[in-house]
């Protein structure tokens, strides 16, 4: 919970900075860009702070690239 606080924190000083000043010069790009890695980063942030077991992508890589090049 303690880390929800602080994400939750630093997200909104993310939106103040980052985000109002994008929103105000209308840069349109950038706001498609970050309004979405925002969400999910804190999304992802939300669940890990939350305690959920996040799939850990090493195994998956490292299974590809061993089925890939035949490594046992």
């Amino acid at each position: 919970m303690d880390s929800f606080i602080v994400f939750l924190i630093l997200y909104t000083l993310f939106i103040i900075f980052d985000l109002v000043p994008s929103f105000k010069k209308e840069e349109k790009k950038v706001l498609f860009f970050s309004i979405p890695v925002y969400i999910l980063t804190f999304m992802l942030d939300t669940m890990f702070s939350f305690g959920s077991n996040l799939v850990n992508p090493n195994q998956a890589i490292t299974d590809f690239i061993s089925s890939v090049f035949h490594i046992s």
